[in-house]
């Protein structure tokens, strides 16, 4: 359930120009580029792909996302932050994060520019 979410969201994204969406493969999420999970249960509890980061060669990168946020990602029961902060995100996409009014809504979730 929990790899067939983040996979879910992975295939609404239509461009990922850091390249970290592209290395998730198979079944161990929890290892995969910004996804943090419980220890104790192995749930992912973050989604953190924000658009600056520090490369792995430590020079820091801005990048951008397109795409949607696909409804699967209420399959993520444990999910608890979404950081997609400066991803340059359209700004329809802030209306639709209504439609995750459900008790499985993330507490915290960023697309602050």
């Amino acid at each position: 359930m929990t790899s067939r979410g983040l996979l879910s969201f992975k295939a609404a994204i239509r461009s990922d120009d850091s390249g970290r969406l592209e290395k998730w493969i198979g079944y161990g999420c929890c290892k995969w580029e910004g996804i943090s999970c419980n220890n104790t249960t192995g749930r992912v509890t973050q989604i953190n792909l924000p658009g600056f980061f520090t490369s792995s060669d430590d020079s820091p990168v801005q990048t951008s996302m397109n795409g949607h946020l696909s409804p699967s990602i209420t399959l993520l029961s444990s999910l608890e932050v979404i950081d997609l902060s400066w991803t340059h995100w359209p700004n329809w996409l802030y209306s639709s994060i209504d439609r995750f009014s459900s008790p499985k809504t993330p507490k915290t979730f960023s697309l602050r520019e």
